[in-house]
């Protein structure tokens, strides 16, 4: 850039640039710290960890959910595509705390936590008039 007088003269330049970070506060485009999904058993549900840094790299964490640590979720279920992460087949399992985490290149370091919880309105009632039932039949009681 040369400057003469009042007049701003801006010189064309070759070659490639590289876009830096955005100034500012880096955020994720979801500005909520604990964001609570509601789901239902079968459903999909896509978690968006975008930030306002394209240049950010997203990861996800599995945080608390009810599998067992030797028995991991099976390959597939949990996919990442660019800054959306895609949970398929929800189960009872699946339920708990993830978390989105990201990072931009000079090593700040965001997160953002996801609780995934159940719809109860019909399911869970299913799924609880099962139990009595299964109990009631292992106790032998004639009358449940």
């Amino acid at each position: 850039m040369f400057i003469h007088g009042n007049v701003i003269n801006f010189f064309p330049f070759t070659g490639s640039t590289q876009s830096s970070p955005i100034p500012g506060k880096f955020s994720f485009e979801v500005s909520i710290d604990l964001e609570v999904v509601v789901v239902r058993f079968g459903e999909v549900v896509a978690i968006n960890c975008k930030t306002n840094d394209a240049s950010a790299t997203v990861t996800f964490k599995v945080i608390h959910n009810d599998y067992p640590s030797g028995n991991p979720p099976k390959p597939g279920k949990i996919t990442q595509s660019g800054t959306t992460v895609t949970i398929h087949d929800i189960t009872l399992r699946d339920g708990g705390k993830y978390q989105c985490v990201a990072e931009r290149k000079d090593g700040q370091k965001i997160t953002r936590d996801i609780l995934l919880t159940f719809d109860t309105s019909e399911h869970f009632i299913f799924l609880k008039f099962i139990q009595l039932v299964i109990q009631c039949v292992h106790s032998r009681m004639l009358v449940c």
